[in-house]
């Protein structure tokens, strides 16, 4: 699916708050939280309604303290996205509950809260669910289900002792004799021997965490069908088989994503590309949820001392930043974290938008003179479409979950869990130096057949997981006129872990028109050259291939290492993760003509590559563009803008000068309305 033309909500701002008995809970308190919000034009504020405050003791329920928030909250024009804590009881808060009894025990309080709220009427949505996402776990109820999801899958226990055993070079276990008397464990099986009962495993817990916030999601609607649903995922940044992410399936269910972001979240961008991380994962996300709304559910307003790996402190100046760029993104709604920190609870005295009189801070004005922008010069942006290339990145999960179980942890990348998630960040970055946008999307959820009215370019990355059946859709995908550029070890192993290069037919080799012969880890650092541009580099291996129809379009020391045959393109070497370790110069110079045909934005950025991240915004009457300078250090920019556009500084920004030249300060940002004359 091509989300080039998708169209964002009214943007708004907004800020976690928080209330427990002792802590911001007399009538006066609550009233200054919210007369804050109103006055800084935070106009939705996210109230946990946390399990043992609202159900202190065995048979009591108590609502008072909510009640007086959600009329205060009311009463100053601010609306409430509530979370809710079914699973309140386990022992950690993001998690499916361990038992069937802890399961069972969230519907009472589902249906005691749903129903006193549920007619309130600062209510806006639910979140149903904070923070999901967990590994893999080998706890009594994920067990007790995953015993009926083999049945489903392989109907009798012959297929699966065939599938789990019996294909296996070694025998891992014994042959069961029903379903019921697995017991999985993970030990069990060596994922060198054989990848099949682990992947499903991986598999299951995918749909495992997807079927307990489904229920959570039908209970909720069951007593409000009303009232939006919306869950907040974090470490989204990362393998998403570590937390069982599987999007689409949520997109069933949610009427909007959102997602926690902190610096400890963007580790892989380093601190000077933190910008573009927020680009990426709204695009992931609305890859996801289609035509559903995406939010920046969590957002760090404040210090930050204990509760993370490393201490920090958000610049005001790098905040506005992180607000423009995640709404230009198509961010509907950006929720900090948080407004009022705690002071006796987990992270006290952290990262709180006010200071410890309770104050605003210049963090808390620096971010509501952008929402107050938004609103007063720009109509909230309501309308307006997010540019994005009719270009796509493919994320595979099944990949992610094998990069997982065959982690070395020997420090190689190329070896290691993320290998397929930094080859897919590396042409991100590549192309963001463009000044282009991608969609991102699942293999299983992208639309191999869609019909498009425009030829369209799809690029996998590293995708090293491919079925048979996968393999054919990028086959139509090229028969109905489209492009592909391949990259990495994309399509060598299927999911149980078979090597298709050995295969006497390799399934790709119809479409690039060679195959891999070897791949080889060379005795010295080796480069690879693509047309006239500046040699590439290649992270930790080479393929060397053996060419039978295909045009040979590069090379490493004179071998053939890339070609090209009709629209496809391919290119066998981690050269998107050798660009994400180092800069992304040479890979953007690289792509620029692959993708040049695929351009929709009308803007053409020049700037030094991996400093600058350019989003823009379609309007009614223009366009809208927010250009970042993620970095500590000065940057001068140029920009080309359509002809006949009068570009127009939003609010106190720098502006373009007659050439389209402006420099940036560290961590600046630049917005520029356009319009013709």
């Amino acid at each position: 699916m091509n989300d080039s033309q998708r169209h964002v909500g009214r943007r708004v701002l907004g800020a976690q708050v928080w209330f427990a008995p002792d802590e911001y809970d007399t009538d006066a308190e609550i009233d200054a939280v919210f007369d804050t919000m109103a006055q800084h034009q935070m106009l939705l504020a996210r109230v946990s309604l946390n399990w043992n405050y609202v159900n202190p003791s065995p048979g009591v329920w108590d609502f008072d303290l909510f009640d007086r928030v959600f009329v205060s909250a009311h009463r100053h024009g601010v609306q409430i996205t509530a979370t809710i804590w079914p699973q309140g009881k386990s022992a950690t808060l993001g998690n499916v509950p361990d038992t069937s009894e802890r399961w069972t025990m969230g519907e009472e309080y589902l249906t005691r809260v749903i129903e006193h709220f549920r007619h309130a009427p600062a209510l806006e949505s639910w979140v149903v669910m904070n923070e999901p996402g967990q590994p893999p776990a080998e706890t009594p109820f994920a067990r007790q289900r995953f015993r009926a999801w083999l049945s489903d899958r392989y109907g009798t226990i012959d297929e699966l002792n065939t599938a789990w055993i019996q294909r296996s070079a070694l025998t891992p276990h014994a042959p069961y004799a029903s379903f019921d008397e697995i017991e999985f464990r993970e030990s069990d099986f060596d994922p060198v021997v054989w990848l099949v009962p682990l992947m499903d495993w991986q598999e299951f817990w995918r749909d495992h965490l997807a079927w307990y916030m489904g229920w959570v999601s039908a209970q909720v609607r069951r007593i409000d069908p009303d009232h939006p649903l919306h869950a907040n995922p974090h470490g989204v940044i990362a393998n998403l088989a570590g937390h069982s992410f599987d999007f689409p399936q949520w997109r069933e269910f949610l009427d909007s994503l959102g997602v926690s972001i902190y610096p400890l979240h963007m580790r892989a961008f380093g601190a000077e590309r933190h910008t573009l991380a927020f680009s990426y994962v709204i695009e992931l996300l609305q890859g996801a949820m289609g035509s559903k709304p995406v939010w920046v559910t969590e957002l760090v307003g404040g210090h930050v001392h204990f509760s993370h790996d490393s201490a920090y402190s958000p610049d005001p100046i790098q905040l506005a930043q992180w607000l423009w760029v995640s709404y230009a993104s198509g961010a509907e709604r950006v929720v900090m974290w948080m407004l009022n920190g705690r002071w006796k609870a987990r992270e006290a005295g952290e990262f709180s938008l006010l200071d410890y009189l309770r104050r605003p801070t210049d963090r808390l004005r620096a971010i509501s003179d952008v929402i107050t922008c938004i609103n007063k010069d720009l109509d909230g942006l309501e309308g307006s479409e997010p540019m994005v290339a009719n270009v796509t990145l493919l994320v595979s999960p099944e990949t992610m979950s094998q990069q997982w179980i065959r982690e070395k942890g020997d420090g190689a990348p190329g070896r290691g869990k993320d290998a397929h998630l930094l080859s897919l960040l590396g042409v991100f970055e590549a192309l963001a130096a463009l000044g282009v946008t991608p969609a991102i999307a699942h293999a299983d959820d992208f639309g191999w057949e869609d019909s498009r009215a425009e030829p369209h370019l799809l690029i996998v990355p590293h995708v090293t997981v491919m079925s048979s059946e996968l393999l054919s859709r990028l086959q139509r995908f090229v028969q109905l006129g489209n492009h592909v550029v391949i990259e990495g070890h994309s399509g060598f192993y299927d999911r149980t872990g078979m090597f298709w290069p050995m295969e006497k037919v390799f399934p790709l080799e119809a479409l690039v028109g060679a195959r891999p012969i070897e791949i080889e880890l060379p005795a010295h650092d080796v480069e690879l050259l693509l047309g006239d541009g500046a040699p590439l580099s290649m992270h930790m291996w080479e393929t060397k291939l053996e060419i039978t129809t295909g045009e040979a379009i590069a090379s490493v020391e004179g071998r053939p290492a890339g070609t090209q045959q009709g629209t496809v393109v391919w290119l066998p070497q981690l050269l998107g993760l050798a660009s994400f370790q180092s800069s992304p110069q040479r890979l953007a110079e690289a792509l620029a003509p692959l993708v040049e045909p695929f351009r929709t934005d009308p803007f053409r950025l020049t700037s030094t590559p991996g400093a600058i991240v350019l989003r823009t915004l379609r309007l009614r009457d223009g366009y809208l563009t927010v250009v970042a300078n993620q970095t500590s250090e000065a940057q001068v920019v140029r920009l080309e803008a359509p002809a006949g556009f009068i570009g127009e500084s939003v609010g106190a920004s720098a502006k373009f000068d007659a050439q389209g030249d402006c420099e940036l300060s560290a961590h600046s940002t630049v917005v520029t309305r356009w319009r013709l004359p």
